[in-house]
């Protein structure tokens, strides 16, 4: 009784552990796709309103969601479609 008891215990903390994981992952993804967006409402904004600076803005934006070009050695990049 007490080795499976042993397993048992052992494959809780395992898949604790991996639960962990996986929030930390969603946690991550979902931060970086609302700075994303927030650079992408921002930048429409900015040149709805004729702003020559639209792009800088959005880069701002970005930054100020914690996500800055070279910071950390990420990229962040504004694609005009």
């Amino acid at each position: 009784m007490t080795p499976l008891f042993v397993l048992t215990i052992i494959l809780s903390i395992l898949f604790c552990g991996i639960t962990l994981d996986l929030g930390m992952v969603e946690r991550t993804r979902l931060r970086m796709q609302n700075a994303a967006d927030a650079a992408a409402l921002g930048a429409q904004v900015s040149h709805d309103q004729e702003d020559p600076n639209w792009l800088n803005n959005a880069m701002l934006d970005a930054s100020q969601n914690g996500y800055t070009n070279g910071g950390e050695g990420g990229t962040v990049s504004v694609k005009v479609m």
